[in-house]
């Protein structure tokens, strides 16, 4: 018997069939003696006593977690086969005590080997199931073997009953199993499924990562190389004239030193930039506002902003995304667009959310343009959560950034 996991929920199921035998045999039990007319045999006492041990047994098996412990890859085998053989020898024992009662055995039988067969289906394959169905029927053909009958009548009802039940059960065998097998495919091909996901959501924050190094190093050329750079050649030049001209050197010291503060005050911003402090601070309808406004106090542009209130409780996820692309997209227009003015709105449409950024500038001259300027690392940070991202420009006509996200409602 192949071992495997035990699958969820079924020894809880196990557990609570047991518990409705315990109920439901006496029950049985009590009609059959009060329906039938039966004489008191010490047969009866026997039974009883294995059926007592039977239930009370299978309770603490399936209830006590260190004798599961302790039996291993046995304790669930060992239950089936409890479960489904000993019922069948307490019934067949009365039956065949009682035989001349003509007491209708298959269904006094029935339900108390298909409920294991079905939990032995739900566990196993088809073949376990044959073998299981198998094992049971040989064991009654045993008690029909060595019974004894009144009549021939009662050894044909009975090898009948057997037979008609053991078809019944490999067909419920086969058509549990065929179930459990479809779903197993299943589950692999979700869990395969969610590890291809999760090895694409790894490969993008990855390349999200490297993109944001690429952007940091960007933002640190264009401020502290280039401050470094010009402080270089006027320090260098005021050097150069300073026993000459000293005046004109004390001049471009004093050039120099508005450069360096001027440096500083740019890196300081382009450090604070890395983290989304401002999310965490005002929220997303005010970073984005702060965003704006420093962007046109930069690049000396006309802003416009429209944004939508009500816009808390967003993941934060999502919040990052939509900071980072309009962050994105304001530098780009300081930068490249030699633009004069520039609008950042932040709508609901329906259920999504849309970010749009748009300027008066040069626009993009060609589709190779479009893969410039950092929107390739606007686009991952938008599948990364989902959006959608499109960029439209046009020489001389300025460029619009619009990010989109479908909200769960």
């Amino acid at each position: 018997m192949k071992h495997r996991e035990i699958e969820p929920g079924l020894v809880a199921i196990f557990r609570l069939y047991t518990l409705v035998r315990l109920v439901v045999m006496p029950i049985l039990a009590g009609f059959y003696y009060f329906r039938f007319p039966l004489k008191l045999d010490p047969t009866l006492l026997g039974i009883l006593v294995l059926f007592v041990v039977d239930v009370v047994g299978l309770l603490l098996l399936l209830t006590v977690h260190w004798l599961q412990q302790h039996l291993g890859r046995y304790f669930l085998p060992l239950a089936l086969l409890a479960s489904g053989a000993l019922p069948l020898i307490e019934v067949r024992t009365v039956v065949t005590a009682y035989a001349s009662t003509g007491m209708p055995d298959f269904w006094l039988v029935f339900p108390f080997e298909v409920i294991p067969l079905i939990l032995t289906a739900w566990q196993y394959d088809f073949r376990v199931v044959l073998w299981y169905v198998g094992g049971l029927a040989l064991l009654e053909a045993i008690y029909l073997i060595i019974g004894s009958f009144l009549s021939p009548m009662h050894a044909f009802y009975g090898w009948a009953s057997l037979t008609g039940r053991a078809a019944i059960l490999v067909l419920i065998g086969h058509i549990v199993t065929t179930l459990m097998d479809e779903q197993r495919q299943q589950r692999r091909q979700l869990r395969d499924a969610n590890q291809r996901v999760l090895r694409y959501a790894l490969t993008l924050e990855q390349l999200a990562v490297s993109r944001e190094r690429n952007r940091l190093a960007r933002e640190l050329h264009d401020t502290l190389a280039h401050t470094l750079s010009a402080l270089t050649v006027q320090l260098d030049a005021s050097a150069a004239i300073w026993e000459r001209a000293p005046q004109r050197a004390h001049e471009m010291v004093q050039h120099a030193l508005d450069t360096a503060r001027t440096g500083l005050s740019e890196t300081r911003r382009a450090l604070a930039s890395l983290r989304a402090a401002p999310l965490v601070d005002l929220g997303l309808a005010l970073a984005l506002q702060s965003l704006a406004d420093n962007a046109g106090e930069r690049g000396g542009l006309k802003v416009s902003t429209e944004i939508a209130s009500g816009l808390e409780g967003l993941p934060g996820e999502i919040e990052q995304a939509y900071y980072r692309v309009a962050q994105e997209a304001l530098d780009n227009v300081i930068r490249h667009a030699g633009a004069s003015e520039i609008s950042l709105r932040l709508q609901r449409h329906g259920g999504a959310l849309v970010l749009e950024v748009r300027d008066d500038g040069r626009g993009m001259a060609s589709a190779s343009d479009v893969d410039r300027f950092g929107i390739q690392g606007m686009r991952e940070r938008a599948t990364l959560i989902g959006a959608t991202l499109e960029v439209t420009s046009s020489a001389d006509a300025g460029t619009t950034v619009r990010l989109t996200k479908e909200l769960e409602r």
